[in-house]
C-alpha cells in the first residue's frame, strides 16, 4: 500500500476549492506550536481543537504557552479556528447546580475561545434526563442566554454552535426542528440571535435517520435548514462517515468513504448549491497519523468532484468494522 501524498499548503488548498475551507480537529496534547505545525502539513483551512480536558471539570492549572504564537501563525497562514467544547456540559439537564456548573463552563470556553481567536464554539446540547423533550428545549434555550449574558459582543468575538445529536437516549437537539426550538427558546430568554447558530454533524445526521444517501433527503434537509434555522446560522459542518447503520442511534465515526454513508452520499452534499459556505471540520479516526492526510485529501476530492481512486489508505489500515471506528466519536476522546 502507498502511503498519502503531501497535502497542499492552505492558500493552494483555497484555491483549488475555491475558498472553501476544510481542516480537521487537532488535538492539543503536544503543545499549540504542534497544533500550527500539523495544519501546515495537512494543508488546513480550518482547524478544530479542544482549550481544555474535554472530560473534566477543573480548569487548567496554567494558561497555554505559545498562544500568541498559535494565534499569529494561523492568521497569517490564513486557517480559521473554531473551539469544540466539553463533553460534560449538559444544557437541557436539571435545573440547579449541574445546569448551573454547565453554563459557567461554557462561559469559560467562550472566553478561552476568544483569546484563542476562535470564530465559532460548538457544543453538544445533552439531554433532558427523562424530563421530556418540551422541558429539555426549553432549558436549553435559557441555558444559551445565561452563557451569553455578559460575554464578549465584539464583533470578532466567537458564536456559539449547537450541535445536533445522533439521538442516544434522552438527547435533545437530535432534529432540525428541535434545534430551531432551542435557538427560539434562547431568544424568549432574550438571547441575540446573531450570536447563536447550529453545527451539523454527517455521522450524527446518519445515527438519527437522515439518510443522506439518498439525494431527495438531502433536499429536505436543507430545506428544513433554510426556512427553520436560516442558512446564515448554519456555522460549521462536521465532515464524518459512520461506522453506525442508518437510524442506529448511534455515533461511530469512519473515515471519509469507508463507511456506511458513502463517498457518493458525501460528495453530493458537500457540492449542493444550497449547502451554505461554511468551515468543514473532519473528527475521522487517528487524524494525527497518515490517516489525516487520507481523509483530507479523500474530501477535498469530494468537494471538488474528483474523487475517483483519490489517495491509497496508509499503512497499517484500521479495520472499519473494528474497535478502533467503533470507539470514535466526535471527536475522538483525546485532547
Amino acid at each position: 500500500m502507498s502511503t498519502a501524498d503531501p497535502a497542499p499548503d492552505a492558500a493552494a488548498a483555497h484555491a483549488v476549492l475555491g475558498g472553501r475551507r476544510i481542516g480537521a480537529h487537532l488535538p492539543i496534547r503536544h503543545g499549540l506550536a504542534a497544533v500550527s505545525a500539523r495544519a501546515r502539513e495537512l494543508g488546513s483551512g480550518v482547524v478544530q481543537v479542544f482549550t481544555d480536558d474535554p472530560r473534566g471539570w477543573a480548569p487548567r492549572a496554567e494558561p497555554h504557552a505559545d498562544l500568541d504564537a498559535l494565534r499569529t501563525d494561523l492568521e497569517r497562514s490564513d486557517v480559521t479556528l473554531v473551539v469544540h467544547a466539553s463533553y460534560l456540559v449538559n444544557l437541557a439537564g436539571p435545573d440547579g447546580a449541574s445546569r448551573a456548573r454547565a453554563v459557567e463552563r461554557m462561559q469559560r470556553e467562550m472566553v478561552a475561545a476568544e483569546a484563542f481567536g476562535a470564530r465559532v464554539v460548538t457544543v453538544h446540547v445533552g439531554s433532558h434526563k427523562g424530563a421530556g423533550q418540551e422541558l429539555g428545549i426549553e432549558r436549553a434555550g435559557e441555558s444559551v442566554a445565561r452563557i451569553l449574558d455578559g460575554l464578549s459582543v465584539r464583533p470578532d468575538a466567537p458564536r456559539l454552535a449547537l450541535e445536533d445529536s445522533a439521538g442516544q437516549g434522552d438527547a435533545v437537539g437530535v432534529t432540525i426542528a428541535e434545534l430551531a426550538d432551542i435557538l427560539a427558546a434562547a431568544e424568549r430568554h432574550g438571547a441575540d440571535p446573531d450570536r447563536v447558530g447550529i453545527c451539523l454533524d454527517t455521522a450524527h445526521l446518519w445515527g438519527a435517520g437522515v439518510a443522506l444517501d439518498d439525494p431527495a433527503v438531502v433536499e429536505t434537509l436543507l430545506t428544513e435548514v433554510e426556512t427553520r434555522v436560516g442558512r446564515h446560522r448554519l456555522l460549521l459542518l462536521h465532515l464524518n462517515d459512520s461506522a453506525s447503520p442508518l437510524g442506529s442511534r448511534t455515533d461511530r465515526h469512519q473515515h471519509i468513504g469507508d463507511g456506511a454513508i458513502g463517498r457518493a452520499a458525501l460528495g453530493h452534499l458537500l457540492r449542493h448549491p444550497r449547502l451554505p459556505d461554511v468551515p468543514i471540520v473532519l473528527e475521522t479516526p487517528a487524524v494525527d497519523t497518515d490517516w489525516g492526510v487520507v481523509d483530507l485529501a479523500r474530501a477535498r476530492g469530494l468537494l471538488t468532484g474528483q474523487d475517483a481512486d483519490v489517495v491509497d489508505e496508509p499503512a497499517p489500515r484500521y479495520d472499519p468494522g473494528g474497535a478502533r471506528a467503533h470507539r470514535t466519536i466526535c471527536p475522538p476522546h483525546d485532547p
